[in-house]
Protein backbone atom coordinates (compact mmCIF):
# COMPACT_ATOMS: atom_id res chain seq x y z
CA UNK A 1 0.00 0.00 0.00
CA UNK A 2 2.78 2.93 0.60
CA UNK A 3 5.18 1.45 -2.13
CA UNK A 4 1.56 2.30 -4.67
CA UNK A 5 1.03 5.50 -2.75
CA UNK A 6 4.43 6.75 -3.25
CA UNK A 7 4.44 5.56 -6.60
CA UNK A 8 0.96 8.14 -7.11
CA UNK A 9 2.68 10.51 -5.22
CA UNK A 10 5.85 10.49 -7.42
CA UNK A 11 3.72 10.48 -10.44
CA UNK A 12 1.68 13.57 -9.54
CA UNK A 13 4.78 15.47 -8.19
CA UNK A 14 6.37 14.80 -12.31
CA UNK A 15 2.99 16.02 -13.76
CA UNK A 16 3.52 19.31 -11.49
CA UNK A 17 7.24 19.64 -12.91
CA UNK A 18 6.20 19.49 -16.58
CA UNK A 19 3.43 21.93 -15.85
CA UNK A 20 6.00 24.21 -13.96
CA UNK A 21 7.59 24.98 -17.16
CA UNK A 22 4.32 25.86 -19.46
CA UNK A 23 3.84 29.37 -20.77
CA UNK A 24 0.24 30.47 -20.57
CA UNK A 25 -1.01 32.01 -23.48
CA UNK A 26 -3.45 34.67 -23.94
CA UNK A 27 -5.10 34.74 -26.97
CA UNK A 28 -8.21 37.39 -26.45
CA UNK A 29 -4.71 39.45 -26.27
CA UNK A 30 -2.57 37.43 -28.06
CA UNK A 31 0.22 37.98 -24.85
CA UNK A 32 1.99 35.42 -23.70
CA UNK A 33 2.37 36.06 -19.80
CA UNK A 34 4.55 33.22 -17.17
CA UNK A 35 2.60 30.44 -15.80
CA UNK A 36 4.04 30.65 -12.35
CA UNK A 37 2.75 33.95 -11.76
CA UNK A 38 -1.16 32.43 -12.21
CA UNK A 39 -0.17 29.05 -10.75
CA UNK A 40 -1.59 27.62 -7.39
CA UNK A 41 0.65 26.83 -4.23
CA UNK A 42 2.20 23.58 -5.18
CA UNK A 43 0.12 21.66 -1.97
CA UNK A 44 -2.93 22.84 -3.83
CA UNK A 45 -1.56 21.65 -7.48
CA UNK A 46 -0.24 18.28 -5.22
CA UNK A 47 -3.60 18.18 -3.86
CA UNK A 48 -5.79 18.67 -7.12
CA UNK A 49 -3.61 16.12 -9.01
CA UNK A 50 -4.50 13.37 -6.82
CA UNK A 51 -8.25 14.31 -6.79
CA UNK A 52 -8.56 14.69 -10.46
CA UNK A 53 -10.88 12.08 -12.75
CA UNK A 54 -8.57 10.88 -14.91
CA UNK A 55 -10.80 10.56 -18.36
CA UNK A 56 -8.49 7.85 -20.58
CA UNK A 57 -11.44 7.23 -23.16
CA UNK A 58 -10.95 9.11 -26.51
CA UNK A 59 -14.58 8.64 -27.17
CA UNK A 60 -15.29 10.28 -23.40
CA UNK A 61 -12.61 12.67 -23.85
CA UNK A 62 -14.77 13.61 -26.91
CA UNK A 63 -18.34 13.94 -25.81
CA UNK A 64 -16.98 16.16 -22.73
CA UNK A 65 -15.59 18.94 -25.62
CA UNK A 66 -18.79 18.37 -26.82
CA UNK A 67 -20.54 18.92 -23.36
CA UNK A 68 -18.57 22.53 -23.72
CA UNK A 69 -20.63 23.78 -27.01
CA UNK A 70 -20.45 27.06 -27.71
CA UNK A 71 -17.55 27.57 -24.85
CA UNK A 72 -15.15 30.12 -25.78
CA UNK A 73 -11.34 29.10 -25.49
CA UNK A 74 -10.11 32.48 -23.94
CA UNK A 75 -6.73 31.00 -22.28
CA UNK A 76 -4.43 28.13 -23.87
CA UNK A 77 -1.19 27.12 -22.00
CA UNK A 78 1.07 24.68 -23.87
CA UNK A 79 4.11 22.57 -22.33
CA UNK A 80 5.81 19.32 -24.06
CA UNK A 81 3.24 16.69 -24.42
CA UNK A 82 0.70 19.43 -22.15
CA UNK A 83 -2.11 21.52 -23.16
CA UNK A 84 -4.35 23.42 -21.03
CA UNK A 85 -7.36 25.11 -22.53
CA UNK A 86 -9.50 27.52 -20.41
CA UNK A 87 -13.44 27.55 -21.72
CA UNK A 88 -15.27 30.20 -20.94
CA UNK A 89 -18.99 28.95 -20.92
CA UNK A 90 -20.70 30.64 -18.15
CA UNK A 91 -24.20 28.94 -19.08
CA UNK A 92 -22.92 25.63 -18.02
CA UNK A 93 -20.42 26.68 -15.22
CA UNK A 94 -22.83 28.87 -12.75
CA UNK A 95 -25.24 25.32 -12.71
CA UNK A 96 -21.80 24.33 -10.67
CA UNK A 97 -22.02 27.69 -8.94
CA UNK A 98 -23.46 31.19 -9.67
CA UNK A 99 -19.98 32.62 -9.34
CA UNK A 100 -18.20 30.48 -12.10
CA UNK A 101 -17.80 31.63 -15.73
CA UNK A 102 -15.19 28.54 -17.30
CA UNK A 103 -13.96 25.07 -16.43
CA UNK A 104 -10.49 23.98 -17.29
CA UNK A 105 -9.21 21.14 -19.56
CA UNK A 106 -5.99 19.88 -19.05
CA UNK A 107 -5.11 17.61 -21.71
CA UNK A 108 -2.05 14.90 -21.36
CA UNK A 109 -0.13 12.97 -24.17
CA UNK A 110 -1.04 15.38 -26.63
CA UNK A 111 0.70 14.24 -29.95
CA UNK A 112 -0.09 15.06 -33.90
CA UNK A 113 -1.82 18.50 -32.68
CA UNK A 114 -2.61 20.21 -35.75
CA UNK A 115 -5.45 23.11 -36.78
CA UNK A 116 -6.74 23.23 -40.07
CA UNK A 117 -8.88 26.35 -41.34
CA UNK A 118 -11.69 27.69 -42.68
CA UNK A 119 -10.69 30.13 -45.54
CA UNK A 120 -13.12 33.00 -45.42
CA UNK A 121 -12.38 33.20 -49.14
CA UNK A 122 -13.56 29.54 -50.49
CA UNK A 123 -10.69 29.51 -53.71
CA UNK A 124 -8.30 29.40 -51.20
CA UNK A 125 -6.72 26.51 -49.25
CA UNK A 126 -6.90 25.65 -45.19
CA UNK A 127 -3.33 26.16 -43.66
CA UNK A 128 -2.75 23.47 -41.39
CA UNK A 129 -1.15 25.01 -37.95
CA UNK A 130 1.02 23.08 -35.64
CA UNK A 131 2.30 25.48 -33.32
CA UNK A 132 -0.26 26.17 -30.37
CA UNK A 133 0.73 29.76 -29.95
CA UNK A 134 -0.82 30.82 -33.28
CA UNK A 135 -3.40 28.11 -32.88
CA UNK A 136 -4.86 29.55 -29.78
CA UNK A 137 -4.01 33.71 -30.95
CA UNK A 138 -7.59 34.05 -31.54
CA UNK A 139 -10.24 32.76 -29.42
CA UNK A 140 -12.12 29.87 -30.80
CA UNK A 141 -15.31 29.01 -30.28
CA UNK A 142 -16.43 25.11 -29.41
CA UNK A 143 -18.82 23.59 -31.36
CA UNK A 144 -18.65 19.99 -31.05
CA UNK A 145 -15.85 17.06 -31.32
CA UNK A 146 -15.95 13.97 -32.49
CA UNK A 147 -13.37 10.55 -33.00
CA UNK A 148 -11.84 9.26 -35.93
CA UNK A 149 -9.29 6.74 -35.80
CA UNK A 150 -8.20 7.63 -32.57
CA UNK A 151 -7.77 11.47 -33.19
CA UNK A 152 -9.97 14.05 -31.77
CA UNK A 153 -11.60 16.43 -34.13
CA UNK A 154 -12.82 19.69 -32.18
CA UNK A 155 -14.86 22.29 -34.83
CA UNK A 156 -14.40 25.61 -33.76
CA UNK A 157 -15.83 28.91 -35.16
CA UNK A 158 -13.64 32.27 -34.62
CA UNK A 159 -15.20 35.33 -35.51
CA UNK A 160 -12.16 37.95 -35.26
CA UNK A 161 -12.09 40.40 -38.55
CA UNK A 162 -8.38 40.08 -37.63
CA UNK A 163 -7.58 36.35 -39.39
CA UNK A 164 -8.62 34.94 -43.06
CA UNK A 165 -10.49 32.39 -41.30
CA UNK A 166 -13.93 31.82 -39.70
CA UNK A 167 -12.61 28.63 -37.64
CA UNK A 168 -11.77 25.49 -38.58
CA UNK A 169 -10.81 21.62 -37.22
CA UNK A 170 -8.34 21.06 -34.26
CA UNK A 171 -7.49 17.81 -34.68
CA UNK A 172 -4.77 15.61 -31.84
CA UNK A 173 -4.31 12.69 -30.35
CA UNK A 174 -4.51 12.53 -26.63
CA UNK A 175 -3.77 10.31 -24.02
CA UNK A 176 -5.89 11.63 -21.09
CA UNK A 177 -7.46 14.47 -19.64
CA UNK A 178 -9.33 16.41 -16.76
CA UNK A 179 -12.39 18.54 -16.74
CA UNK A 180 -11.90 20.59 -14.02
CA UNK A 181 -14.76 23.62 -12.59
CA UNK A 182 -12.71 26.99 -10.91
CA UNK A 183 -13.39 25.42 -7.59
CA UNK A 184 -11.11 22.96 -8.62
CA UNK A 185 -13.26 20.00 -8.53
CA UNK A 186 -12.77 17.38 -11.65
CA UNK A 187 -15.93 16.11 -12.95
CA UNK A 188 -16.27 12.31 -14.59
CA UNK A 189 -17.71 11.98 -18.27
CA UNK A 190 -21.46 11.05 -16.75
CA UNK A 191 -21.72 14.12 -14.49
CA UNK A 192 -20.60 16.66 -17.06
CA UNK A 193 -23.06 14.78 -19.64
CA UNK A 194 -26.00 15.21 -16.94
CA UNK A 195 -25.28 19.39 -16.24
CA UNK A 196 -25.01 19.75 -19.42
CA UNK A 197 -28.20 17.97 -20.57
CA UNK A 198 -30.01 19.53 -17.34
CA UNK A 199 -29.18 22.97 -18.84
CA UNK A 200 -30.90 22.47 -22.43
CA UNK A 201 -33.70 20.31 -20.98
CA UNK A 202 -34.54 23.50 -19.78
CA UNK A 203 -33.52 25.52 -22.72
CA UNK A 204 -35.73 23.33 -24.83
CA UNK A 205 -38.59 24.29 -22.38
CA UNK A 206 -37.95 28.07 -22.35
CA UNK A 207 -37.90 28.20 -26.08
CA UNK A 208 -41.20 25.71 -26.74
Amino acid sequence: MQLAFNGVLSSARKRLQADADLVALDPCSSSLVAYAGMAMSRASRLSLVKSSTMITETKQIADMLSCLHDGRIVRATAGGDHLRLEVRIRYLAERVDPRYRSFSVHLRDVTELVFSTWPNDPNCAAALITDPEIIFAPCLDILRCSVADGVLLLTCNQSSPEYDYCGGELRARVGWANFIDEGGRAFSCEELEVLSEAYWDEWSKRTG
